[in-house]
């Protein structure tokens, strides 16, 4: 099941994408891109996510290709713009 949001940035890109690499190295995820976008795979509490994130000026476009089917795309959008803001 597939789930896809935006999020948009209070800085520069550049900056954050810098932000991000911090961000996925610190929750050991893999990350194969660059600051256009890239293909991303992440393990927490034992359920794995997987997708692509795209750029495109100051938004970053989430496309989550491989989640758990109980976890709702609506928890896990507002729980990463929640973290996002905190980061900005």
């Amino acid at each position: 099941m597939s789930c896809k949001f935006s999020i948009k940035t209070k800085q520069d890109i550049a900056e954050t994408y810098q932000i991000a690499l911090r961000e996925i190295e610190r929750f050991g995820a893999s990350y194969n891109g660059d600051a256009n976008g890239g293909n991303f795979e992440l393990e927490v509490l034992g359920m794995r996510f997987k997708g692509t994130i795209q750029v495109k000026s100051n938004i970053i476009v989430v496309n989550l290709t491989d989640k758990p089917m109980l976890v709702p795309c609506s928890l896990i959008e507002s729980s990463v713009k929640s973290y996002v803001d905190t980061l900005q």
